[in-house]
């Protein structure tokens, strides 16, 4: 390379890094106007939003009150290894793909009764659950907030997981109380996690509560309830339905972006990190330049290391003008939200740097994710939602068949006796309805496409985001616990 050349292509190359940077810091000036308008919105919409705000607004809960206490002292008895868990959590993915009213095959009772034994103790410890409604897990927040770990996330899976189980074993007894006290302390675990100002814990309740409505629905495919547990079931899950959780997860999501970008500020976490590039690659070569390609990596690396330094202010500004708005939809009637926040994720949003506080480490969320995040955490709500309300319907038409000995005509049927009123679709606005099949009844809503599709669903993936509806199967009793599958 020719001397000339190489003084030629570095005079280029410092005007182009003069020009980055110059437009890097005017982009920052900008970007910290557009932040402070930002961070003065959420202030004024919704005072006390910080990660530290929200923390310190939570509710306190006594040790007679805590659940969490509950869930963690059964977890200890179980004593599970890691591959224990994993069979168990397998075995728990197989059940599940069973239709609700078919009966286990031979193996299945058998391997499923044997787990429940050697699992007495914790189910025990489990069940107590009945008696709380309200948790709090002790955890900290790692000074560079990129690090925390929500590890008592694995508590309420891992009981989950044997809870469901046996309620299966119970249905499968025909011991249908028990399988009920079970049911009800499932429907609580996914409150022991709270207000937890962490992303990831509202979207594990969501999760939690819908196992809870997977194992009554299974419950009532396999044999008949008494009208007490019925009740008591109708009671726990009127009281969960009032629970809408996407206020409290959008809250999180940006009180966690907030409590990320500011660490990245302070020095606690590298950008690159939460962009999800390597940290411990060096940004800039440390050989010397020999040729034309090393010449170009480094200028494309000089750039990069000044578009580093500038990108914070107007991401971070982007994020929370995102979240504020995503906020303010999330404080709207349910019936309202699905339509307001499709409008609105219409538009584009640049990287979001966002960690869950996973019990695992996780790759960056980038280019768009605050808008796909939040739309697939909405649709999940949502669905989860509707499941749980026409859980409550069905629980209520369960008990109307117990005490007329036929299903109602109507969900109106229904009111005021068994329901103080028809729940609403939160897709449509409209009353969810009921369909008579020739084997039962369903109780459904349309679902995200709007489209009556007379409770079509499929049964073993209960939460595939295109459905087109989304319900509850109660089976005539002649179809209740129907012969198991072919064994092998």
């Amino acid at each position: 390379m020719g001397r000339r050349l190489l003084c030629y292509l570095t005079l280029v190359a410092i005007v182009a890094v003069v020009l980055v940077m110059v437009h890097g810091w005017y982009s920052g000036y900008r970007g910290r106007l557009r932040l402070a308008a930002a961070i003065a919105e959420a202030d004024r919409l919704d005072p006390g939003w910080r990660l530290q705000q929200l923390e310190a607004k939570r509710r306190e809960v006594t040790d007679e009150e805590n659940g969490a206490l509950v869930a963690a002292r059964a977890v200890e008895l179980l004593k599970d290894s890691q591959a224990v868990f994993h069979l168990k959590a397998r075995l728990k993915a197989r059940l599940k793909a069973l239709p609700p009213p078919v009966a286990l095959t031979r193996e299945q009772a058998k391997e499923l009764r044997q787990i429940v034994k050697n699992s007495e103790p914790a189910i025990v410890e489990g069940r107590k659950l009945i008696d709380y409604s309200w948790g709090r897990f002790a955890f900290a927040y790692a000074p560079d907030i990129w690090s925390t770990r929500a590890r008592h996330l694995i508590v309420t899976e891992s009981l989950c997981h044997i809870l469901y189980m046996d309620v299966v074993h119970l249905a499968d007894d025909g011991d249908y109380d028990m399988a009920a006290k079970s049911c009800l302390a499932m429907l609580n675990i996914s409150r022991l996690l709270g207000d937890e100002p962490l992303l990831i814990s509202p979207l594990q309740r969501m999760i939690l509560r819908n196992e809870g409505v997977d194992a009554v629905e299974r419950l009532l495919a396999q044999g008949e309830l008494r009208e007490e547990p019925l009740r008591r079931l109708q009671t726990r899950l009127a009281k969960e339905k009032d629970t809408l959780l996407l206020l409290h997860t959008f809250r999180a999501q940006r009180a966690w972006a907030h409590a990320l970008v500011e660490a990245i500020k302070k020095g606690r976490v590298s950008q690159r990190q939460a962009m999800g590039m390597d940290p411990s690659e060096p940004l800039l070569p440390r050989t010397g330049i020999r040729t034309l390609d090393d010449f170009v990596l480094w200028i494309t690396r000089m750039i990069d290391a000044a578009r580093v330094q500038s990108i914070t202010a107007s991401q971070h500004a982007a994020i929370l003008e995102y979240c504020n708005q995503a906020v303010e939809i999330a404080k709207l009637p349910v019936e309202e939200q699905f339509s307001r926040l499709t409008a609105f994720n219409s538009e584009k949003v640049g990287e979001l740097p966002l960690h869950p506080a996973s019990p695992t480490p996780r790759s960056s969320l980038r280019n768009g994710v605050a808008r796909s995040v939040t739309m697939v955490v909405m649709e999940f709500d949502l669905m989860a939602q509707m499941r749980l309300r026409c859980a409550l319907a069905a629980v209520a038409a369960e008990r109307f068949r117990l005490a007329h000995g036929r299903w109602p005509k109507s969900l109106d049927e229904l009111v005021p006796q068994w329901l103080d009123q028809v729940p609403t679709d939160v897709f449509n606005g409209q009353p969810i309805r009921m369909n008579r099949l020739g084997d039962g009844i369903v109780i459904y809503s349309v679902g995200k496409n709007g489209v009556d599709e007379g409770g079509h669903q499929v049964p073993s993936q209960r939460m595939i985001m295109d459905w087109p509806d989304v319900g509850f199967r109660l089976w005539d009793v002649k179809h209740r616990k129907q012969p198991p599958p072919a064994e092998n």
